[in-house]
């Protein structure tokens, strides 16, 4: 599908204005905070795969509000300081599976692949959400940014950065995270949210500039918000945004201080253009967007290349 989106000048200038709340910054601090008093407790089984020289386990542990968040962990044998890299995955979706991440583990790295609360992977949802709402997970506890679905899931992000972290053979000061679409999104949030993550690698990333993306993408997930919209009035449209506005990258992306890499398709139906340059144009890190001009929400080879060069060169791999 051909862009439906602004021109490739108008995008990379286009920087809309925070809708931060006067309160952005405590609702995170609390969240946070309230994570910090949920025990971690992991617990990893082995999980046996015909790999040479790297060790799979099935893993689960505690969550933002005690969820129950699995995954699995793989480890080069013998590995000692290594760098950590957390892989998100896209919406709706489970965890990417070892035989797809195990490339990172190929470098050096040690990686958590977790899934996200309630969607197809094991992860359990124990949260409760008030009010009406559509089908998915997008419209979910949208009443009030306290009870929305995102919440815990940015929090549950965080968490597999503790997890990593407490890991004998990782190196704490060497934190990546990857992800693409809400894997994407979730590594922007989790660069933010944590300030131990060194490298965001973030592919089309959904979750960016809610208001412009409601408006002009005709595709799932951003149509859940629409079409949730479609008989509401001004006064509703506007505190549906301004839930929203607590967990848009938008308002995020200044907080990033990692090494940050973006990539974005300029046919992208799904997570338009403009929100993607939206968020990369308010980050004030050390930053690189890639540009595929023919590319939809897809993943791309010679995305994941360039990134497998950075973080060996970030790392020092």
């Amino acid at each position: 599908m051909p862009s439906i989106d602004m021109p490739l000048d108008e995008l990379r200038k286009y920087k809309p204005a925070l809708t931060r709340q006067h309160d952005f910054a405590a609702f995170w601090k609390k969240g946070l905070e309230s994570l910090r008093r949920e025990p971690v407790s992991v617990n990893l089984s082995v999980k046996p795969l015909p790999f040479k020289g790297i060790d799979v386990y099935e893993l689960n542990y505690i969550g933002a509000g005690g969820a129950l968040i699995t995954g699995e962990l793989l480890a080069p044998q013998g590995a000692a300081k290594a760098p950590g890299v957390v892989v998100y995955h896209g919406y709706s979706g489970a965890r990417n599976p070892a035989h797809t991440v195990v490339h990172w583990t190929a470098m050096g790295a040690v990686v958590l692949s977790v899934d996200v609360r309630g969607q197809r992977g094991g992860a359990s949802d124990n949260a409760a959400y008030p009010g009406p709402r559509s089908p998915g997970f997008m419209t979910a506890g949208l009443e009030d940014p306290k009870t929305y679905y995102y919440r815990n899931v940015y929090l549950d992000s965080v968490r597999a950065l503790d997890v990593l972290a407490g890991r004998d053979e990782v190196d704490p000061a060497k934190l990546a995270v990857t992800g693409i679409s809400q894997g994407g999104g979730l590594s922007l949030a989790a660069a933010a949210l944590d300030e131990r993550v060194a490298l965001c690698m973030s592919e089309v990333p959904f979750l960016c500039d809610f208001p412009r993306a409601a408006s002009i993408s005709g595709e799932n997930p951003y149509r859940e918000i629409s079409g949730y919209l479609r008989r509401c009035g001004q006064e509703e449209i506007a505190r549906t945004f301004q839930t929203l506005s607590y967990f848009d990258n938008v308002n995020l992306a200044g907080m990033i201080r990692a090494r940050t890499i973006i990539s974005v398709g300029l046919w992208d139906a799904i997570c338009p253009p403009s929100g993607i340059f939206a968020a990369y144009n308010h980050l004030a890190c050390r930053k690189q967007i890639e540009v595929y001009p023919y590319m939809g929400h897809e993943s791309n080879t010679a995305f994941t290349e360039l990134c497998m060069r950075e973080m060996a060169r970030e790392f020092g791999l």
